[in-house]
């Protein structure tokens, strides 16, 4: 018996050129990125993490306002280096010394978040405030106040850096731990020079109610 295979031409369809050239294109794509990838691989880092970030800050609870959870923020009695600042309306203003000049300026910066930051189930409140001493220096501090049964307790002033740039504040949920995003100089900068490079705060409120740097 014989058997006979008829020869068909091979396929020279524009279909498959198209293919080809499809192809053809993606390997160039690639080799393209392969070689560039010490241009974009970094950016496309820095924009994951920054979606992350946003992810993050999605599920904390962020307030604004001059109250937060019932604590009027303006109107806050804490401590900060030793000595007692009551804020009026946002601002504070005390003598450096009896009979001189120069004030110590504290004010209501915001940049609020509320959270359970003690584990009791009560909100708590974190904001930043601002003094000023007398010289060219504006410091900024965090602290939080604290819910109870017998109401809101402020914590220490926790001091975050001279002439920053802050840019947010959140208590990711169930974290018990704060997170403040902020922008300072690069080391050995000019304090004149704007604040550039990105930086993280993480703290937390101990169990003796101090507000304490967390180790990174």
């Amino acid at each position: 018996m014989n058997f006979f295979l008829a020869k068909r031409p091979y396929p020279n369809t524009k279909l498959l050129w198209a293919v080809q050239i499809f192809l053809l294109t993606l390997i160039v794509i690639g080799v393209a990125l392969l070689f560039t990838q010490k241009l974009w691989l970094p950016e496309v880092v820095k924009y994951i993490l920054e979606k992350e970030e946003a992810m993050a800050s999605s599920t904390a609870i962020a307030v604004s306002g001059d109250q937060a959870g019932g604590f009027d923020l303006k109107n806050a009695v804490f401590i900060i280096e030793g000595k007692s600042i009551s804020l009026v309306d946002g601002t504070s203003e005390m003598l450096v010394v009896p009979g001189s000049v120069s004030k110590v300026v504290t004010r209501y910066f915001g940049n609020e978040a509320i959270g359970d930051l003690n584990g009791d189930n009560m909100t708590d409140v974190v904001f930043l405030v601002t003094q000023e001493t007398g010289g060219s220096g504006i410091f900024y501090y965090a602290m939080v106040a604290l819910n109870g049964v017998d109401g809101y307790s402020t914590t220490n002033a926790f001091l975050i850096g001279d002439r920053i740039a802050p840019q947010s504040t959140y208590i990711p949920i169930n974290s018990r731990e704060i997170q403040i995003n902020y922008a300072e100089r690069q080391p050995g900068e000019p304090m004149t020079t704007p604040p550039s490079v990105g930086a993280t705060l993480l703290l937390k409120v101990n169990e003796n109610g101090v507000l304490e740097g967390l180790s990174t």
